[in-house]
């Protein structure tokens, strides 16, 4: 039985990881020394309503930037937001509901 990912007939690369990590500036817990220079953007957790054109939500495991925003009402009275995404469908979620937001003012 051969280890998985390996093919056969293929050579081995061996890595030495510690020094890998510091050859590339890396210590645990932090960002690559190249990445270091770079600020990370702001994230923060809003309410749905609060979402504008222009920034980015994380839906279905990845940023998304917002093209549009508009409001809706539920059946039962409730206030939802529908925000159309550069891909994929739009996302209409209650007006109250976090999401995790980026690219804020």
């Amino acid at each position: 039985m051969r280890e998985p990912g390996v093919l056969v007939g293929q050579p081995q690369l061996q890595i030495d990881w510690p020094h890998a990590r510091a050859l590339l500036g890396v210590v645990e817990g932090s960002r690559p020394a190249l990445l270091r220079s770079l600020p990370a953007p702001r994230t923060k957790e809003l309410a749905a309503i609060t979402v504008r054109p222009g920034q980015q939500i994380r839906a279905w495991g990845a940023w998304h930037a917002v093209r549009t925003v508009s409001t809706v009402r539920h059946a039962t009275g409730g206030l939802a937001v529908v925000l159309g995404l550069d891909e994929g469908p739009p996302l209409r979620v209650p007006a109250a509901e976090p999401l995790a937001v980026r690219g804020l003012p």
